[in-house]
């Protein structure tokens, strides 16, 4: 194929998927670290609103704009900061809320067709909770809408003596088309600088292929169909399943996002998710070079399903998930019905693949607060639930929230305990590990770990916050001679049988980790922020002890 025809498809595929692209806003989702399910989570908890449960994210502007309606018929209730917060995001959603007032049609460019330079800077330089959200291109109509926005990242990180700088930038189209179809491209690319022997990944280099010069990229995009009876699109994005947010046992953040597909459909009181994904198996790496290309190369995917069940008129949520990993085939109908039974399903192919259980449960117990807990189960036999046998692959985890005052500074306060016992996550198959591409999809440090967790958030306005977070993590080592299932990509044939009968919560050399970070971050301009923190931590084991300080200081800007 030459160059010619490469450009053609090229130019070809960013052309569809820019009209694609001019769907609906009320679809688009809503990355899962956004400030907006915070905001949710508070709301809920304070009985301002109703129906929001926060254990699969993310959400769709949609669905986050039924909310904002709910709020905004009881904002008597918010003080003075929750008022701008709320007035803040309302602002951002104009669309979604449909105050015809504030929609402007035809095409907007800043710095070019927005009226005057002093107009322009004016709207840009602005810290009006109601200024709406400015974009670098901008189309609005009756029928749809298309945004273009830039984002610019600079920090400065230090571990001990070691110092480093990372720039980054982001660029994403957004669209919305008759309120059915919605769809979004985002690209991301970073560049480190004077790394040196500060090589410690930054979350978005997971998974990632690093060159020498320690430039990366990331893409990520969507492309949903709503209607009133079901959703269903194609997406490439963090996932979410779990009370947690930071350690969610079943769905986290921490590896690399993978492409699925997604279902979804809710009658009354029940919510039905289904997601069939697409993995690159561990023997990828290129650590696995001397593999048989025929199993590096060897397909590997994810089904889940998830449903979710509101009880006591809103006050309880519980979630029953089935996950299944597979590979050495590319795509298992058993596992694309939806509604069917996964462990009767992986019985019916002969045993190959490797099938998960969890359940979570979120329940307001008192005034503003919540508690919730998780259940993970990678293997599952009655007879030895409670024994000390190596199969019983599981996890817990309990944790509560609340959300109350410092003075008239709202603040919320979470309090979690999590524990993940050895060779959970595991297969006898590698492919059939439940990782993407080495990293665990479930609770970031992996299996034969407890980890307490403390976490404090304070708004001192609408524009500043603050952190401080604590973990005190345990977490079993493997050593040279005995491999004691710490690690998701860990073989539990390799196990040693001395310890088939005698496996408890935490085994072999135990590294203790003590990890504090204070941090704030200040909004100066719309969309516009200042940043840093500062975190102190101490790894200890029976052979070493080290101590660490690390620094963050940070800006970035929206276009």
């Amino acid at each position: 194929m030459n160059s010619k025809n490469i450009n053609y498809i090229f130019s070809s595929i960013l052309v569809g998927l820019f009209l694609i692209s001019q769907v609906l806003a009320s679809n688009l989702p809503v990355y899962v670290e956004d400030d907006i399910y915070d905001f949710l989570e508070r709301m809920e908890s304070r009985e301002i609103i109703s129906r929001y449960s926060g254990l699969a994210l993310p959400l769709n502007r949609a669905e986050i704009a039924q909310f904002l309606n709910q709020i905004d018929q009881s904002s008597a209730q918010l003080n003075q900061i929750e008022k701008k917060i709320y007035r803040q995001i309302r602002s951002e959603y104009y669309l979604e809320l449909r105050n015809e007032k504030e929609q402007e049609s035809g095409t907007r460019i800043k710095f070019i067709n927005t009226g005057s330079p002093a107009q322009t800077f004016k709207k840009i330089w602005t810290i009006d909770p109601d200024q709406k959200e400015q974009h670098l291109l901008k189309y609005e109509s009756e029928k749809g809408f298309i945004w273009g926005d830039m984002d610019f990242n600079a920090q400065n990180q230090t571990r001990n003596d070691l110092n480093r700088q990372v720039l980054g930038n982001q660029v994403l189209l957004r669209g919305g088309l008759n309120e059915k179809l919605s769809g979004y491209l985002q690209f991301d690319s970073y560049l480190k600088m004077n790394a040196g022997e500060f090589d410690e990944l930054l979350p978005e280099e997971k998974g990632r292929l690093i060159n020498e010069d320690v430039f990366f990229s990331n893409a990520y995009a969507g492309l949903t169909y709503s209607n009133k009876i079901f959703s269903t699109g194609l997406y490439q994005q963090p996932l979410l399943w779990g009370a947690s947010r930071e350690n969610n046992l079943t769905f986290s953040n921490n590896g690399p996002p993978f492409p699925y597909f997604r279902f979804s459909t809710e009658i009354g009181w029940l919510k039905y998710s289904l997601v069939h994904g697409g993995l690159v198996n561990d023997s990828t790496s290129h650590k696995f070079r001397n593999v048989d290309p025929d199993i590096r190369d060897m397909p590997k995917n994810v089904a889940a399903q998830r449903f979710e069940i509101s009880l006591f008129q809103g006050h309880t949520y519980l979630g029953i998930n089935e996950m299944v990993i597979y590979s050495n085939r590319t795509l298992e109908w058993s596992y694309v019905v939806p509604f069917n039974f996964y462990f009767a399903a992986e019985h019916y192919l002969e045993d190959r693949d490797n099938t998960l259980l969890s359940f979570d449960i979120k329940s307001k117990i008192f005034k503003n607060t919540q508690a919730y807990a998780t259940f993970f189960f990678d293997e599952l036999k009655w007879s030895k639930l409670v024994s000390e046998w190596w199969g019983n692959k599981q996890a817990v985890q309990l944790g509560v929230r609340n959300h109350s005052y410092l003075g008239n500074f709202p603040f919320d306060l979470q309090v979690e305990y999590t524990a993940v016992r050895p060779w959970t996550y595991t297969h006898k198959y590698f492919n059939n590990n439940y990782t993407n591409d080495r990293y665990g999809l479930g609770f970031p440090y992996g299996p034969n770990s407890q980890l307490f967790y403390l976490e404090g958030q304070i708004s001192l306005s609408y524009r500043l916050k603050l952190f401080l977070e604590y973990n005190y993590l345990q977490q079993g080592q493997n050593t040279e001679e005995t491999i004691f299932g710490s690690q998701a990509t860990d073989n539990y044939e390799l196990r040693d049988p001395e310890y088939d009968n005698s496996t408890g919560w935490l085994m072999g050399d135990i590294l203790t980790r003590n990890q504090i970070e204070f941090g704030a971050r200040f909004e100066y301009i719309n969309n516009c922020f200042l940043y840093g923190s500062l975190q102190y931590r101490t790894d200890a084991t029976s052979s070493e002890n080290n101590t660490y300080l690390y620094s963050t200081l940070g800006a970035s800007i929206n276009f």
